[in-house]
């Protein structure tokens, strides 16, 4: 399945880990576009941002509607058995849980950051917490989970994941990218059954996330960081989808800060 998956990599980077992006809904590895995967690089680190199948460029789109977060988890395994390692892995939102899945299921990686990431019990305390809050964004999502996100309004998405400062050009270009999610997955991710390891096996955790996320609150990240252990990392003001936000790096210089303290050049 390797060699039918989207890989988009920046190599050269000398620093003694590689890094692996993994993306989120209804998105693909262009999502690391046009700011982390370049910025990551000139940092010292081999990058690499791939798509899941059904997602991006990757094949398996005409099984989507039949993919679970196993085969998702399946398909990073994948892609880390044909890396140099070691491997820190950034799992951003659903690839958060993915990251998490893989881990739950015995794999391993050097470091882990769960960026605006489900949380280990899952999304239905946070699906609960936005349908009370703004049920016209609770519905346009469980619109794209069901019909599609080409069906979903435009401008409720656009408030949903991003902050004002968010530019016109830049919100066309991220909507062009994006492509319908597995419904097996939409329904894992609400916590009915296990998607995380036991703290005690997961490596070095990193939890981050934007103070102005509407989907994944502060009060997620702090239950996210205290299952494994560690404090959270809230920016201020930032949204659920931090890396095409004007403010990017604001997300990223923290990341690599705590990447660059457990492996030093």
């Amino acid at each position: 399945m390797a060699n039918r998956l989207e890989i988009i990599s920046r190599t050269g980077g000398q620093r003694p880990v590689e890094v692996l992006l993994i993306h989120g809904i209804c998105t693909g590895a262009s999502l690391w576009e046009p700011h982390f995967l370049p910025a990551i690089r000139e940092a010292g680190y081999t990058v690499h941002a791939m798509s899941l199948r059904g997602h991006g460029a990757s094949a398996g789109g005409d099984r989507l509607s039949i993919t679970t977060l196993s085969d998702y988890a399946s398909d990073v395994r994948a892609v880390l058995g044909e890396l140099r390692g070691p491997v820190v892995a950034v799992g951003y939102s659903l690839g958060g849980a993915v990251l998490q899945e893989l881990m739950r299921q015995g794999d391993t990686v050097a470091g882990a950051v769960l960026m605006s990431s489900v949380p280990p019990y899952g999304l239905a305390a946070s699906s609960f917490s936005l349908l009370m809050r703004d049920p016209v964004a609770w519905g346009q999502l469980a619109v794209a989970n069901v019909l599609g996100v080409r069906a979903v309004d435009a401008n409720v998405l656009r408030r949903t994941l991003f902050t004002d400062a968010m530019e016109d050009a830049a919100y066309a270009a991220f909507l062009a990218e994006t492509c319908d999610e597995s419904p097996i997955v939409g329904l894992e991710l609400q916590g009915w059954r296990p998607i995380a390891p036991p703290p005690f096996v997961a490596p070095p955790v990193l939890v981050i996330g934007g103070g102005h996320d509407r989907i994944i609150s502060p009060a997620d990240l702090w239950m996210t960081a205290l299952y494994y252990g560690v404090a959270p990392i809230v920016v201020p003001g930032m949204s659920h989808t931090m890396m095409r936000e004007p403010r990017w790096r604001e997300a990223l210089d923290p990341i690599l800060d705590w990447i660059g303290s457990r492996f030093p050049p």
